[in-house]
């Protein structure tokens, strides 16, 4: 048994498929960038001094209070 889709069904899969590609290029984007911003916070806490670990731990943790 198949199933045969119209013309204005196979127009809105396709632009569903547009949309959701649309979404995954801005999740990644942000992961990314998300990425990047940790980083930069990484590297700054060991120019402060701190340890690695404790530059992890804060970057992990996600705190913008620096209080150990």
């Amino acid at each position: 048994m198949s199933h045969y889709f119209s013309a204005q069904q196979l127009l809105e899969m396709e632009q569903s498929v547009e949309n959701l590609k649309a979404v995954m290029s801005i999740m990644i984007e942000g992961y990314a960038v998300s990425a990047k911003f940790k980083r930069e916070k990484y590297e700054a806490l060991l120019r402060e001094g701190f340890s690695e670990t404790q530059a992890m731990q804060i970057v992990i943790a996600g705190k913008d209070d620096i209080t150990l």
